[in-house]
């Protein structure tokens, strides 16, 4: 995760980008267990896992459509 912050952040913005990481990985670790019982207890445990699965398949799709770098003769 932090050499695509690196590759895609701009010169001397590095540190800001690694602070906001830094903060949403933190806020992820309270919240989601919180969050995940919660659900858990709406749609069980299946429906929890089938959540989790469309999210994980969305946002794979998300990254490589918005990370993806054109391919030119000199990369190749």
């Amino acid at each position: 995760m932090n050499a695509l912050i690196r590759r895609y952040t701009p010169d001397g913005m590095e540190s800001r980008a690694f602070g906001f990481n830094g903060s949403a990985m933190s806020l992820g670790n309270m919240a989601g267990p919180v969050v995940g019982g919660a659900l858990s207890g709406l749609i069980g445990i299946e429906g929890l896992f089938l959540l989790a699965a469309a999210l994980l398949f969305i946002t794979c799709a998300w990254a490589s459509r918005s990370l993806q770098v054109p391919l030119t003769k000199k990369s190749l």
